[in-house]
C-alpha cells in the first residue's frame, strides 16, 4: 500500500514496477527466442513467430501502460448514481471514506458508486451505496471491493461503526 502523498515511497514503488516490467518483457523475448529457435530447427519460417511475438509485446504493454480515456457520453454512464439528497449532504464523509480504502476500490467507487441512503443510528450508520450494474461484475465485486475494507474506510470516513450494503443500479 502506497499513499500518494508519500513521494518518495511512490517513487521506490513505481521504479520497482519498471524493473519488474522490464524482467516481464526480457522472459517473453527469451521465450520467443527458444520457440523461433525450434521452429528454426524443424524447418518452418520464423517470421511469423517474430511477428506474433512483437503483436504480443504490444499487447501487453498496451495492457499494463493504458491511459484512462474520458468516459464516453453513452446511455450507460449518463445516470448519475445515488441519491443527490445523500451525495451533497455526505459529501465530505462520502470524500473521507474513499481515502481511507485501496487505490483500486477507491477509484472504482468514485467513479461508479454513489451514496443511495444513509442512515444513522446512535451507534452505527446504515449505508446503501448504489453501483453502476457492469458486465460480469456479481462474481468480481468481492475482489474489486473487499467487504472488511469497505467497512473500515466508512467507519473513519462517518466517525461511527458503518454497516454497508450495495444496490446495483
Amino acid at each position: 500500500m502506497v499513499e500518494p502523498s508519500q513521494l518518495a515511497i511512490t517513487k521506490k514503488a513505481w521504479e520497482l514496477y519498471k524493473e519488474a516490467f522490464e524482467r516481464h518483457k526480457n522472459r517473453i523475448l527469451a521465450m520467443s527466442f527458444v520457440e523461433q529457435k525450434k521452429l528454426k530447427q524443424q524447418g518452418s519460417s520464423n517470421v511469423a513467430t517474430n511477428v506474433t511475438t512483437i503483436e504480443a509485446l504490444g499487447q501487453l504493454e498496451n495492457s499494463i501502460f493504458w491511459e484512462p480515456k474520458p468516459q464516453e457520453k453513452s446511455s450507460k454512464f449518463k445516470k448519475n448514481l445515488g441519491d443527490n439528497y445523500f451525495k451533497m449532504k455526505y459529501k465530505s464523509q462520502w470524500k473521507e471514506s474513499l481515502t481511507y480504502c485501496s487505490m483500486l476500490t477507491g477509484d472504482f467507487l468514485n467513479i461508479n458508486a454513489g451514496l443511495f441512503h444513509v442512515e444513522t443510528k446512535d451507534v452505527y450508520v446504515n449505508i446503501c451505496i448504489e453501483v453502476r450494474e457492469l458486465p460480469g461484475l456479481k462474481s468480481k465485486l468481492t475482489e474489486i471491493c473487499d467487504p472488511a475494507e469497505i467497512e473500515y474506510a466508512f467507519t473513519q470516513g462517518f466517525g461511527k461503526l458503518a454497516k454497508i450494503m450495495f444496490r446495483l443500479s
